[in-house]
């Protein structure tokens, strides 16, 4: 919805007018507040003989700016769904600022624009959004800035689908056991077999979910198969730092390609 009554189709003919259209009241209160900014720093530093007349200019002008400021962007802008103040949400400035206060907004219809982002300010890993609509079989691929692999961003969506009361979390193989020892586990990147004592590596986190019952609303449960970019341990051998690619290596028969592989896996040295 916008604050003006262009027709749809108009608008979806002139894309760039109808933008510059949408900015126009935004732009104004800006040119507005910026223009009472400079009659503040004007009236700052006066003569002594002018203070008392400049000083009640500058109390005026102050009163009138940050009145601007919280009428707007501390009140009204946090009403997108009313037409008369959906100029607000057109503005980058308020959208920065709602984002920096986690403002997220709910109507029945949409706001003037919509800006797609990842779910950095939320959640990176995107799993809640599916945990909210308690779907059985989720898959996550974890490639964020986690150098340390500590399970950063699948911590905290725990965390958050915790905190709404939607799920909670258990180890499919030993309920019984906290979740926080299965963590520490795929991160040193092995699992006790259930055979003996042998160590198998995973290259796949699996964590169960047993959803929150509503009212009447049968049990309902879920899986969660988590994958984290990463190194283990019978990797390290292959990825060594070798040579450059020879002219010999490009024209050799493919059936003498497995042994450079194999010795790599074994840990023998690789001619440079």
């Amino acid at each position: 919805q916008s604050w003006h009554r262009l027709s749809q189709q108009w608008q979806s003919a002139n894309p760039h007018v109808a933008r510059l259209i949408d900015h126009v009241p935004e732009t104004v209160l800006w040119v507005v507040i910026y223009s009472s900014l400079m009659l503040l720093n004007q009236f700052a530093v006066v003569p002594r003989e002018e203070a008392h007349a400049k000083c009640q200019h500058f109390a005026w002008c102050r009163s009138f700016t940050l009145g601007l400021i919280l009428i707007f962007l501390g009140v009204f802008s946090f009403f997108p769904h009313c037409r008369a103040l959906s100029w607000l949400s057109a503005s980058p400035i308020v959208r920065q600022l709602h984002m920096f206060l986690m403002n997220t907004t709910t109507a029945d219809k949409p706001p003037l624009y919509l800006y797609l982002a990842d779910g950095g300010p939320m959640e990176d890993l995107g799993i809640v959004q599916l945990l909210r609509r308690k779907q059985r079989w989720i898959l996550s691929f974890d490639v964020g800035d986690d150098p340390n692999v500590e399970l950063l961003d699948l911590r905290d969506a725990i965390a958050l689908a915790k905190s709404e009361g939607i799920c909670s979390f258990f180890d499919p193989k030993e309920p019984r056991r906290d979740l926080e020892h299965l963590l520490q586990e795929y991160i040193h990147g092995r699992r006790s077999s259930e055979g003996g004592g042998a160590n198998v590596k995973e290259a796949t986190l699996h964590l169960g979910v047993l959803y929150h019952q509503q009212d009447g609303e049968p049990e309902r449960v879920g899986d969660i198969f988590h994958t984290r970019l990463r190194l283990l341990d019978h990797m390290e051998a292959v990825s060594r730092v070798q040579g450059c690619i020879s002219r010999e290596e490009v024209l050799r028969p493919a059936e003498a390609e497995a042994a450079p592989a194999q010795a790599a896996a074994d840990g023998e040295e690789l001619p440079t």
